[in-house]
């Protein structure tokens, strides 16, 4: 119901309308997604195209002065939305079935005296449920990092191949700390402290 109510209501947001319920104005609520969408939806570029514009982005090295090789974080997220054909319901669905199924599988993990709290409060966490149906690169961070705890925990390959894929879509400096964590030895550091941040 809630994953639903925020769709609508996101909809509304990224084309442009007023919200059904709240007195808020159109876009207050979904920062950058709307430039996202909006950019996605009018070029409605293939998963093919974005990802040949990609690799161009690459070759012209002329991001931040040169500073670094790799292109903008925003392009990435393009190719994201391409792989759904540029459907918002699509992309939206797929991040909440995704979700649920990481909120599952950390609910296995845990002991049995947390469970039923942490399933409750994952559940009718409105941020993150109404970020499940925006184009946005942190859900992807979210959805990313959840892969690498289950990982983490149940020491299955999948789930670090999962959540290093994933973060590929995000942001490259998220991909680097969990390249970096994984190969180094560090993610027991890693998890703690993002444990201590959050």
């Amino acid at each position: 119901f809630i994953f639903f109510f925020l769709f609508f209501e996101n909809l509304n947001f990224l084309n442009d309308r007023n919200s059904y319920f709240l007195n808020l104005l159109p876009n207050s609520s979904v920062a950058d997604s709307y430039n996202y969408y909006s950019t996605a939806i009018s070029n409605n570029l293939s998963f093919y195209e974005t990802l040949i514009q990609y690799f161009n982005l690459l070759e012209e090295n002329k991001h931040f002065m040169e500073a670094r090789f790799y292109p903008p974080n925003n392009i990435q997220h393009f190719l994201y939305f391409s792989i759904f054909g540029n459907n918002i319901f699509l992309y939206s669905m797929s991040n909440y079935i995704l979700y649920v199924f990481l909120i599952y599988k950390i609910y296995l993990i845990i002991p049995n005296y947390n469970k039923n709290l942490f399933l409750f409060f994952n559940l009718i966490n409105f941020l993150i449920i109404g970020s499940l149906s925006v184009p946005n690169k942190e859900i992807i961070c979210i959805l990313s990092f959840n892969l690498y705890l289950i990982y983490f925990f149940d020491r299955k390959l999948i789930f670090l191949i999962l959540s290093l894929l994933l973060s590929f879509f995000a942001r490259f400096e998220f991909q680097i700390i969990l390249i970096f964590s994984k190969s180094t030895g560090t993610s027991t550091l890693f998890i703690n402290g993002l444990h201590l941040f959050l």
